[in-house]
């Protein structure tokens, strides 16, 4: 898993948490993530790139391997296919790396 996808999980993680400190609340990856989910609500399929982010970084525990287990237990829920919700995390991903260029 590369550094960027990790910032983006625990930014995600922060901002789904139930801490809200001025710190955080401030901080550039708050706002980026709060601008990625303003986005998916603007674009096709955004509500299940939204939803596949929740399910698969979001919740859940942390072991090795996990992260292909959640994919396909959501797309097993959703009957989506697994490269469609590997598309969404991806789409998501990018999003998320363009929000923070402009908030750089």
């Amino acid at each position: 898993m590369t550094t960027k996808r990790k910032d983006m999980i625990q930014a995600f993680k922060l901002y789904y948490s139930k801490d809200k400190s001025a710190a955080a609340v401030n901080s550039k990856e708050y706002k980026a993530v709060q601008n990625c989910l303003f986005m998916f609500k603007r674009i096709k399929n955004g509500a299940e790139i939204q939803n596949a982010v929740e399910s698969v970084y979001i919740k859940g525990g942390k072991r090795r391997g996990d992260i292909s287990n959640k994919v396909h237990r959501h797309a097993a829920e959703t009957y989506t296919a697994t490269h469609t919700i590997y598309n969404y995390l991806k789409k998501a991903e990018e999003t998320y790396k363009k929000e923070m260029e402009i908030l750089s």
